[in-house]
């Protein structure tokens, strides 16, 4: 039996005193990062849940006060927001900035085609498809589109269905086409379950819609190549869309 030295059992022991040390330093490092989270969503809570779009935006129609209220709401989005306010309300309007920023992006985009970007809503917090300032919104800004985009509200609407939202979603369109009679049919971009809505809409009133892009947006679980997805046997064995439509609402 081969003996260890008693320095290496003294390194050893030093090694697991380290390893401990900063395992009770990282533990304590995520337990902060943890509290402060939930600090922010305290808060977020406390101020009405209200989007977190980093853009600054005008709202254009809520789809709260038509005659079938949906918790969808229509807003366009106005420019970059400045790094020197970063608290300020977003729908605060006549500030010098966002006028000159409103003027010049209209006459840019006199004839462009507009991007009307869908909020996922399926568990994310309102606005969190333009929170971050590289995004869909930014790039559409960067090459001089208008762009609008239809965010949510938390609770839904008493009574409220989704035939409800889609019909909000598509007067939200008829508004955008309305304030772009000149331009072409809006490209929409659906990202998640706001895909899934795009589609909808598509369905109804291709006469509102140009170009439409899905993001994530798998229409049909049993869609897909032979022999490749599988889902697409146990979809047409259950019923496939037959399912979905029974339970939609």
């Amino acid at each position: 039996m081969t003996v260890q030295p008693i320095d290496t059992d003294l390194t050893c022991l030093a090694d697991l005193a380290a390893y401990g040390l900063d395992r009770a330093q990282r533990t304590v490092l995520l337990m902060d990062v943890i509290r402060k989270r939930g600090n922010i969503y305290l808060e977020h809570l406390r101020s009405g849940q209200p989007p977190v779009l980093a853009f600054d935006y005008d709202m254009i129609l809520d789809g709260r006060t038509l005659d079938r209220a949906a918790n969808f709401a229509l807003v366009r989005i106005l420019d970059r927001r400045g790094t020197d306010t970063p608290d300020r309300r977003r729908n605060i309007r006549g500030t010098e900035r966002r006028q000159k920023s409103r003027i010049g992006q209209e006459a840019a985009a006199a004839v462009r085609r507009p991007i009307v970007i869908i909020d996922p809503r399926a568990g994310h917090g309102p606005g969190i498809g333009g929170s971050k300032r590289d995004s869909q919104i930014g790039m559409a800004l960067d090459a001089g589109h208008p762009v609008y985009f239809m965010i949510f509200f938390t609770d839904p609407m008493p009574d409220q269905t989704l035939a409800d939202v889609r019909n909000a979603q598509i007067r939200f369109l008829e508004e955008v086409q309305r304030r772009h009679p000149d331009s072409p049919k809006p490209a929409v971009i659906g990202n998640c379950q706001g895909g899934w809505a795009a589609a909808l809409i598509g369905a109804e009133r291709p006469d509102l819609i140009g170009p439409m892009v899905f993001n994530g947006s798998p229409l049909s679980y049993w869609g897909g190549v032979a022999g490749i997805n599988p889902m697409r046997y146990s979809g047409g064995l259950i019923g496939g869309g037959r399912l979905d439509q029974f339970v939609i609402e």
